[in-house]
Order: structure tokens, then C-alpha cells, then sequence
């Protein structure tokens, strides 16, 4: 991650955290604009982590999460909606932003 930052020149403007993530989030006071998620699949870390993930969020963040297709995100979550979905094979990536903010 942190040499895709480098090569894309936007390693000035990112933060990776190695950390368990559902303690950062409960502990952290920073807000965020863009969260990708791609935890280890069926486990219920994903669904778990969505659920607490718009506590850091700005509002005019996006959360973005990887996920099995067959596995059925929630439309909502702590004002962020699913906007969008693409499938990718076995793979499906869903977009969230907040449910007041236009467009993705």
C-alpha cells in the first residue's frame, strides 16, 4: 500500500494504520474521506466495522468495501447509504456516501 502511495505521488495525503481496526475506530477522535474496506471474507468483521466506520467519517467521505457478491450489504449505515455496487466475478465492491451529500 504504502508503494502504491509513493508511486501515485500520494503519500503526503494518505495515512496506513497496521492496527486492529475496530479498536482504532472505537478510540480514534480523526474523521476520514475515503475508508476502503477488504477484510478477510466471511468472518463478520466486515459487517461489524461498517456498522462503527461513519463514527470517523466526514460527511462528504466515502466508504468503500470489498466483499464476496453473494454476501448482501445493508442500504444504510449511520447515515451513509449504498449508492452503488459493481461486481467483479466472485467479487463485489460497494460504494457508501452520506445520505446528504450528491452523488458519488
Amino acid at each position: 500500500m504504502r508503494k502504491n502511495l509513493e508511486i501515485t505521488g500520494l503519500s503526503e495525503n494518505a495515512v496506513v494504520k497496521n492496527t486492529d481496526t475496530l479498536s482504532y475506530i472505537t478510540g480514534t477522535p480523526e474523521k476520514f474521506d475515503i475508508v476502503f474496506m477488504d477484510p478477510p471474507y466471511r468472518t463478520g468483521i466486515l459487517a461489524q466495522t461498517l456498522e462503527k466506520i461513519p463514527r470517523v467519517m466526514n460527511k462528504g467521505g466515502m466508504i468503500i468495501c470489498e466483499h464476496p457478491a453473494e454476501e448482501k450489504m445493508p442500504e444504510e449505515t449511520g447515515g451513509f447509504v449504498l449508492k452503488k455496487e459493481y461486481k467483479y466475478g466472485k467479487i463485489m465492491i460497494s460504494l457508501y456516501s452520506h445520505k446528504e451529500v450528491e452523488g458519488i
